[in-house]
């Protein structure tokens, strides 16, 4: 029988008395996607809901002119059946740049991939360094898009995923840096950034990654 484009399928696989349902998309790539927010409750985590969050953003700032790290955020998910990640994951991550005085600087995000089993940490995958960016007193705002080549890697159930966003600040002349990261899952575009001013109601502020399964048929 021949797949129409994107038409759904159901299988039912002999050892599980569940339908597994696949896109076309899916079953020629044998690639399918966590779609989730960051989003802080009691602690940051990723959701795959659209939740209202107990805080939106977190704000890193630099005064001695060296190039900082000034933001490390783990955003965790608990994954509850074996699974095996492989192919391109890509984090959306809206921020802010602002300097105190009117000079330029600049900034830059990284984003990880890590995988938390057994109380142990191992770092999967890196995004390396994102796209500099150049702001002043006036703020720069954007949505960075951060892409990490993801090998083959084996989840248990039990483990997490964690999705960890750096943010830098480069070197720069003695002033107060800010990068804010936002990470509103209902996207609310009306939101006061923490660092000042408003924000550019035409972009997003979910964090949002996207994160590769290998689908085994």
């Amino acid at each position: 029988m021949a797949i129409k484009d994107f038409q759904k399928k159901s299988f039912l696989r002999s050892s599980e008395n569940i339908n597994a349902t696949y896109s076309f998309t899916e079953i020629v790539t044998t690639t399918g996607y966590i779609e989730a927010y960051g989003t802080k409750t009691a602690t940051y985590s990723l959701s795959t809901f659209q939740i209202y969050p107990r805080d939106y953003s977190e704000v890193g700032t630099e005064a001695t002119g060296a190039a900082t790290k000034v933001l490390d955020l783990d955003f965790d998910i608990i994954i509850n059946k074996p699974l095996t990640l492989l192919g391109k994951a890509v984090i959306n991550v809206p921020m802010i740049l602002m300097n105190s005085n009117v000079n330029n600087v600049t900034g830059h995000l990284v984003a990880k991939l890590r995988k938390y089993s057994g109380g142990v940490e191992s770092e999967i995958a890196s995004s390396g360094n994102g796209q500099t960016v150049t702001g002043n007193n006036s703020r720069t705002q954007l949505v960075e898009c951060l892409e990490i080549t993801v090998p083959i890697t084996i989840f248990k159930k039990g483990d997490y995923l964690r999705v960890t966003i750096e943010a830098w600040v480069d070197g720069h002349a003695a002033s107060t840096v800010s990068i804010e990261i936002l990470y509103d899952p209902i996207d609310r575009r009306t939101l006061v950034p923490k660092s000042g001013g408003t924000w550019n109601i035409l972009l997003t502020t979910s964090l949002k990654a996207y994160i590769p399964v290998r689908i085994d048929f």
